[in-house]
């Protein structure tokens, strides 16, 4: 078990080294954000701006980023996506670009500042009712189709299907073999990245427990922290999962977590009306523990 006052302490101390710098990121990521909102908005071609994130949920904190959707006229699009790096560097100073590639609808810009901003680019057609579509903020939407789109998001209640628990049972049961096989042939970066992804699997079905949309698969966003809703005690058990290069190490963790696991799993076949497996869950993940 770590110890999680000492490691608070070690968070706190980092937090100060840099921290004129940091409060000085509200505004200018606000300057940034003003300059992208009338930018777009003054755009005929663009025909929805809405943000999800933090931005969108009012509790954006000194590190948030800025998850910006823009949403264009269909025979702009690929002019949109030509031009996405350049446009963002009227905004700000860009330091660099987290970019997928040239054709790809979305950039991510680093800014002088210390902060990003996510931009996606969208035609409506592609737009459809989505839970997460649920607790957008939308800034233009002058013929309302965002807000149409949204409101019908809103009246969703299925966030996790019989589908995604399959998906998610399948490949948490997988990591477990897969860590015993990468620990036994000492490749402890992969075995290691295989224990952190059944920690993920089941900080993400605590998350489903309470209701909330499961996070893309190892997207730790939200789990840690002031802003997390899990409680405490799940993340102080999270918390303890740290791996060492070490064989016996890992059985070890493999056979604190089963038990936690099991647990959220019973719980989400119940959610989606599936049949309790969890005896044959049980059986598979004691084939990698010893």
């Amino acid at each position: 078990m770590i110890d999680l006052e000492e490691d608070n302490k070690c968070k706190l101390e980092a937090f100060h080294v840099n921290s004129e710098r940091d409060q000085r990121i509200p505004v200018q990521r606000e300057k940034v954000k003003s300059r992208m909102e009338e930018d777009l908005i003054c755009d005929e071609n663009v025909i929805g701006l809405y943000y999800g994130g933090s931005a969108a949920a009012n509790n954006m904190d000194l590190y948030s980023d800025l998850d910006v959707r823009v949403v264009v006229k269909d025979h702009s699009f690929q002019s949109f996506i030509h031009n996405k790096n350049e446009r963002t560097r009227g905004w700000g100073t860009v330091l660099f670009f987290e970019d997928p590639g040239s054709n790809v609808p979305y950039t991510i810009a680093h800014y002088k500042w210390f902060f990003k901003v996510d931009l996606f680019i969208y035609k409506l057609k592609d737009l459809h009712p989505s839970p997460w579509l649920k607790g957008i903020k939308i800034i233009h939407d002058p013929c309302g189709e965002i807000g149409s789109i949204q409101r019908e998001s809103a009246a969703l209640t299925i966030l996790f299907t019989k589908d995604d628990f399959h998906k998610w049972r399948g490949k948490t049961l997988a990591y477990v073999h897969e860590a015993y096989r990468r620990t036994h042939r000492g490749e402890w970066y992969y075995a290691s990245q295989c224990i952190d992804s059944i920690r993920w699997s089941i900080a993400a079905g605590w998350l489903v427990e309470m209701g909330h949309l499961m996070n893309g698969t190892m997207d730790w966003a939200k789990i840690e922290g002031s802003r997390s809703p899990l409680t405490p005690k799940q993340k102080h058990i999270l918390a303890s999962w740290e791996t060492k290069r070490s064989p016996s190490h890992h059985n070890e963790l493999l056979k604190e977590m089963v038990e936690p696991y099991l647990e959220v799993e019973k719980k989400l076949a119940s959610l989606v009306n599936e049949k309790d497996r969890t005896g044959e869950s049980k059986d598979i993940w004691e084939m990698a523990v010893y």
